[in-house]
């Protein structure tokens, strides 16, 4: 199976359901073991119908346990990384999409939400390596926010949710970041 194919498929089939049919979830099962990259050598589909992308479907991966101030203990399977091109590795333009569980970067942009509500970013190492303690020179951590109303970056006040990003989380017009 080609990882990238298959997200990029997967993304078409969100895109190709019946308006109002429900949100969708991308779960991944990748055979073997550790990080699997998926890298896009063009730019995804802008995301017009609710979804959830779940990098925590992955077998091994886990989100963080630890509370505030304590580290993290996050384990992350799923890697987006942009070609050359890619600007932006994630285009929301509609309301209830999730994105969370994955390390995204190689992208300018991680994250554009464009439109809608209720999406939200979590649990992402973004603008990293795989184990989010690595910063890559020139990997996009940013996620923009920018006409949405209510976009969050980061989870519940807990801490599972919060992003890890090397380069910042640029906040553009409404929205709200707890990281």
């Amino acid at each position: 199976m080609n990882p990238t194919v298959d997200l990029r498929c997967r993304c078409g089939e969100v895109e190709g359901r019946v308006a109002n049919a429900g949100p969708d979830t991308i779960a991944f099962n990748i055979a073997g073991g550790g990080v699997h990259t998926i890298t896009l050598a063009s730019p995804l589909a802008p995301l017009t119908s609710p979804v959830t992308i779940d990098g925590y479907t992955q077998s091994g991966a886990s989100p963080n346990t630890q509370p505030f101030g304590q580290g993290l203990n996050t384990v992350l399977r799923i890697q987006v990384t942009g070609g050359a091109g890619v600007g932006t590795c994630f285009y929301i333009q509609t309301s209830d999409t999730t994105i969370k569980g994955l390390v995204m970067n190689g992208c300018t942009t991680s994250v554009d939400i464009q439109s809608g509500s209720n999406n939200r970013v979590e649990g992402n190492f973004m603008g990293t390596d795989p184990t989010g303690t690595q910063r890559l020179v020139d990997s996009g951590g940013e996620v923009i926010v920018g006409r949405a109303p209510s976009g969050r970056v980061g989870g519940s006040a807990s801490a599972p949710g919060k992003p890890v990003t090397a380069c910042g989380v640029a906040l553009h017009g409404h929205g709200n970041e707890d990281g």
